[in-house]
């Protein structure tokens, strides 16, 4: 997307996604200001009042997300046009800033999808979880910080948009060990926890490696995106 004189602020959940983003948007001309939630809904929240620190124009939810259809795959962009909080609260996404995100997506000969995305209490972490909040919610992904920006930027008359690339597909199940060991504050995983989780559940290790795997695909297709200034 390409504009003006505008500030963008970003909030990401973990500390690899600041990161990847803070590295691609070192050529930009005006990089964006990046909040790191902490990997948590709730850690999301408290956060959440630090995006309008910087004084932004618009503001944008970024990273990686859970598919909760059977045809996203690891990899796959997904561009929310509505956001559903806690509560069934919807938020609609700002409709130019996400389709300048779809665009520039399919412009990188991206695979981009643009939907309804759900942002519950706690993650989505098995195939059974991820189809009740998809029967109950009709979102297309699920992540654990765009509706705590999407409540931000509705208060203080922001516009806002989502862009997220699917790590977890609908048949992935994520290993209760590795959500827990993400740290609130950082939003980096904390090897200790992560490795006596692994000891103490071993038959979750080809979860793990698949995991990895999907990982891999989700930050290419983040890198790719940020070839280009994501700003608003």
């Amino acid at each position: 997307m390409t504009g003006g004189e505008t500030s963008l602020t970003v909030l990401v959940g973990l500390a690899e996604e600041a990161e990847l983003l803070r590295d691609a948007s070192r050529s930009w001309p005006k990089p964006p200001h990046i909040l790191v939630g902490g990997g948590t809904t709730a850690a999301a929240e408290r956060r959440a009042p630090g995006l309008l620190t910087e004084h932004p124009t618009s503001l944008l939810s970024f990273g990686y997300c859970g598919g909760l259809s059977s045809d996203l795959k690891p990899g796959d962009l997904v561009v929310a046009t509505e956001v559903i909080g806690q509560s069934d609260r919807r938020f609609s996404c700002d409709p130019a800033l996400s389709r300048g995100l779809v665009e520039s997506a399919e412009a990188l000969e991206l695979t981009v999808r643009s939907g309804t995305l759900a942002t519950p209490a706690e993650a989505a972490a098995t195939p059974a979880a991820k189809r009740r909040l998809a029967d109950t919610t009709g979102a297309l992904a699920v992540d654990l910080e765009s509706a705590a920006l999407a409540e931000v930027a509705v208060e203080a008359n922001l516009p806002f948009a989502v862009i997220r690339a699917v790590l977890d597909d609908l048949g992935t199940t994520l290993p209760p060990f590795a959500i827990a060991a993400v740290d609130e504050t950082s939003g980096r995983p904390r090897m200790t926890r992560l490795l006596l989780g692994l000891l103490r559940s071993p038959g979750d290790l080809p979860a793990l490696v698949r995991l990895g795997r999907a990982r891999a695909a989700a930050q290419a297709s983040l890198r790719r995106l940020l070839v280009r200034p994501l700003t608003a």
